[in-house]
């Protein structure tokens, strides 16, 4: 009875000291709870000295992860980041912050349905090697990886597998807000019938004299006897076959396929518009002298709807795409509430 007295006076104490320290004084045990309570100013305290800047449901996102993902953006623009202004740098991190958070809440859903969402290797294979392409050799390679903080190409393969599985979560979350009918389609041609236009196109071909090796002179003779024997009625593939300095162009007869005012270089476009069909003409460019045959033509004229509604169908889930996008992240953030958080003002010092 004595053990059992000594008991309930130890659980009174320690009753009335929790009672104390919870409720009447601010003490240690009270200190540690509302330093655990997310979003508490002593929990945010110690996430900004530990340089944490954003949280997704307690897994922090570092300054460095922040300032790693500001480098990627810039090394993309061909910018470096001391190149950045301050007010610029700030921006910038708060934006990269977003997205990190956002990308940290979108894994957290992908994450329970991974199963739903298979990566190929094929499709891993495919990313990479168009990623690989912009690269002159090996070396090139791996020191852009690891400029970037990857270690090595298996950890490029790693973060594309998971930015296509994202793709793939995120698609299947938006298909239908950025479906497209055949009567909106149909609605939004139209609408800007007007802009849909095909422009004039002329089928050409061309027997090209080059004058960086042959001269300015020798190749403006040349252009004038080759057009001569034209006129009189020589077989012009034969003569682009025999004589035409363009090597890609030449084994076709000198033909250019059909162009339109778009060409690269604006002169020599202008010119071959300007002319009539099965009249050969001379026309000066700036690497040389071309003997020019328009063999068809077609006029500029409005695009039927069958022409275009790719494109419309295209642009219309596009402009859908994003909106949804976005509207979905601000799905997650608010089911997050406050276990998605960003530190502003420990990205813009």
């Amino acid at each position: 009875m004595r053990a059992m007295a000594i008991r309930y006076v130890l659980w009174g104490i320690v009753m009335i000291y929790l009672a104390l320290d919870l409720f009447v004084f601010n003490g240690p045990l009270k200190q540690k709870i509302e330093a655990s309570k997310v979003g508490s100013a002593e929990s945010v305290r110690k996430d900004k000295a530990q340089g944490i800047v954003a949280k997704a449901y307690e897994q922090p996102i570092l300054r460095s992860q922040v300032d790693h993902a500001v480098i990627e953006g810039l090394f993309r623009e061909g910018r470096s980041f001391d190149s950045v202004s301050k007010e610029e740098l700030g921006w910038r991190r708060i934006s990269a912050a977003n997205e990190l958070l956002d990308e940290a809440l979108l894994r957290n859903k992908i994450v329970h349905n991974l199963a739903d969402y298979p990566v190929a290797e094929q499709e891993i294979d495919a990313e990479v090697t168009r990623f690989t392409k912009r690269f002159s050799d090996e070396e090139s390679l791996l020191s852009a990886l690891t400029q970037q903080g990857y270690d090595g190409m298996k950890e490029l393969r790693y973060r594309v597998a998971a930015r296509l599985q994202q793709e793939k979560y995120l698609n299947a979350k938006i298909a239908p807000a950025s479906a497209v009918t055949e009567e909106e389609a149909q609605s939004f041609y139209e609408t800007y019938r007007a802009d849909f236009i095909v422009p004039a196109q002329r089928k050409v071909r061309h027997i090209f004299f080059e004058q960086l090796d042959r001269g300015e002179s020798a190749a403006k003779l040349l252009a004038e006897k080759t057009w001569k024997k034209v006129r009189a009625g020589a077989d012009f593939a034969d003569l682009a076959m025999e004589l035409s300095d363009d090597p890609q162009s030449k084994t076709k007869g000198g033909s250019l396929g059909w162009m339109t005012s778009e060409r690269v270089d604006p002169a020599f476009t202008q010119a071959v518009m300007a002319m009539k069909q099965s009249d050969p003409r001379i026309i000066v460019s700036r690497i040389g002298y071309h003997v020019v045959e328009v063999t068809d033509v077609k006029e500029q004229r409005a695009a039927e709807f069958e022409e275009v509604r790719a494109d419309i169908v295209a642009a219309i889930q596009l402009d859908r795409k994003q909106l949804a996008v976005k509207a979905y992240r601000e799905q997650l953030r608010q089911q997050a509430g406050q276990y998605a958080v960003v530190f502003t003002e420990s990205l813009i010092d």
